[in-house]
């Protein structure tokens, strides 16, 4: 059973920058960008330099304080995982500049199946997340680790034609990505370096229904955009981040994606997923106070990549066709969703 505490301004455009001095010593300068769904605002940058210790980290509390919760949240957990990471990408790709991107999973209230049919759905976004600890390399090549051991090693190179790893490879999330951005971005987009740590009990549950896989996407995408200068936010990036998760073979909708990209602290994300002129009509529904959302674990499992998804995709859209004989506009884009 989980708490579900909404992240502020989820645009895991948010990060934390980090280097080490080869000494052990973890330095940071903290930088964030918030957008809100009306306005965009300009980044914020911090560039502080302080000790990463835990009694000089008054700012760096306060910054993580803005993602996982307010004034009381005890933060001790999130720091350490945040500087066992830090400490685990530097031992086996050494000292340098680290940058730490997250992208949370999801739990949707309403609308199951739907946003592959262009329907409504209104997920809320988590307090597990996925990290991705990122350099940005002189060549093509990405190499990847993850903190659990059962996700072994992987390296490719960036091409338009990326070759998969067998299906269900943990590694086919960031190659996704990466052939997306460079098929629509490139040519020429540079590598990585990276450390995944989505482990429990900080990271997104596996095969639980709450989007680990998409959270992968994202943060591969977030970390390739940013280190290559790439000007994606917002729905635009989580648009391609939806296809970009087709390259593992299921045919998903754009849900998880915005849901990870767009959501609010304490609010909803009421999303229209039929796309238009616009784009994809989406507002935040404020949560009643006083209430928490829990996710219970049911303790089943189910991998998006078995043959189950896309079936039940297919089944989705010949009911749509049948049901058109009777309802012409069934999948039109209504004035209900946002006020609009």
């Amino acid at each position: 059973m989980f708490d579900l505490v909404v992240v502020e301004h989820i645009t895991i455009m948010a990060w934390l920058l980090f280097c080490s001095d080869g000494n052990g010593i973890i330095t940071a300068a903290a930088s964030a960008h918030k957008r809100t769904a009306e306005r965009r605002e300009p980044s914020t940058r911090w560039t502080h330099t302080v000790c990463a210790k835990r009694e000089q980290m008054k700012d760096e509390i306060e910054r993580l304080e803005q993602v996982y919760g307010g004034v009381g949240v005890d933060l001790s957990a999130q720091i350490e995982r945040y500087h066992r990471g830090l400490n685990a990408f530097v031992a086996r790709y050494g000292p340098g500049e680290v940058t730490a991107f997250r992208a949370p999973g999801r739990v949707n209230l309403i609308g199951e199946h739907t946003d592959y049919h262009h329907g409504y759905v209104l997920p809320v976004a988590l307090d597990r997340d996925i990290l991705l600890f990122a350099r940005r390399r002189a060549d093509a090549r990405v190499r990847l680790a993850n903190v659990e051991p059962e996700f072994g090693d992987r390296a490719f190179t960036i091409s338009t034609s990326i070759p998969m790893q067998p299906v269900g490879d943990w590694a086919n999330y960031i190659q996704g990505a990466a052939q997306l951005l460079e098929q629509e971005c490139g040519p020429g987009l540079r590598g990585m370096d990276v450390l995944v740590d989505g482990a429990p009990p900080l990271g997104v549950p596996r095969g639980a229904g709450l989007s680990s896989s998409s959270a992968l996407t994202v943060a591969a995408a977030v970390a390739l955009a940013e280190l290559n200068g790439l000007p994606l936010e917002g729905a635009e990036l989580a648009e391609r981040c939806s296809r970009a998760e087709w390259y593992v073979g299921t045919r998903g909708g754009v849900m998880d994606h915005f849901a990870s990209l767009l959501s609010r602290r304490d609010h909803a994300l009421l999303l229209d997923c039929r796309p238009g002129p616009d784009g994809y009509a989406h507002g935040h529904v404020p949560l009643p106070p006083g209430h928490a959302v829990m996710v219970v674990d049911s303790g089943v499992r189910h991998r998006n990549t078995g043959p189950h998804y896309n079936r039940r995709v297919a089944e989705g859209r010949i009911g749509i066709h049948l049901l058109r004989a009777r309802y012409a506009g069934i999948t039109r884009r209504s004035p209900l969703c946002c006020g609009k």
